[in-house]
């Protein structure tokens, strides 16, 4: 089973495992510090750990292909989970917050069979707690290209598209802000 420990931009310290369920299926699930950083100061870390800080939970299963040379797919459905507490987006005192997601994506076309470089999309869908974050779904798509061009057969190119939608609470505190971001 392998244990790593990561460090996202502007996180702290955590642990993961994942398994291996099948040679195409995975369970993963980690534990990291639930206030990673100070929030005006963006390029900060903090590697201490404390109680009132929580942790922030997640977990994933996902299909991937896992055989060399077979065309590259992907699909998982994860969730996490916060346990410090904060102020929401109506400046109310909440002592967690959760949410979940589901992603995609994939190499539908290769340029020769066990390479890179080729045609592939992607889809992302991310709900939270709408009483508790300003945006409560996010959705994301696109195709992308590697290798188009000759002699660049790791340059890519990407179109897609996105969207956030903004919470219900959160427009009733600022009726000012419209319904998509």
């Amino acid at each position: 089973f392998p244990v790593t420990i990561r460090f996202y931009p502007n996180t702290g310290l955590g642990v993961e495992l994942s398994i291996n369920l099948t040679p195409d299926m995975y369970l993963l699930g980690g534990i990291f510090d639930g206030k990673p950083s100070d929030s005006l100061r963006m390029r900060s870390r903090d590697l201490s750990l404390s109680a009132r800080d929580g942790a922030y939970y997640i977990s994933e299963i996902g299909y991937k292909t896992a055989d060399e040379g077979e065309r590259y797919m992907k699909v998982a459905l994860g969730g996490w989970y916060v346990t410090r507490d904060y102020l929401d987006v109506n400046e109310r005192e909440r002592s967690a917050n959760f949410g979940s997601y589901l992603l995609g994506e994939g190499l539908v076309w290769q340029e020769e069979e066990g390479a890179s470089q080729g045609l592939g999309v992607f889809a992302q869908l991310t709900q939270a707690a709408e009483d508790r974050n300003f945006n409560s779904w996010y959705y994301g798509a696109g195709i992308h290209y590697e290798g188009l061009l000759p002699n660049r057969d790791e340059d890519v190119l990407v179109f897609g598209f996105n969207s956030a939608i903004i919470s219900e609470d959160h427009r009733e505190f600022d009726p000012q802000v419209e319904r998509i971001s």
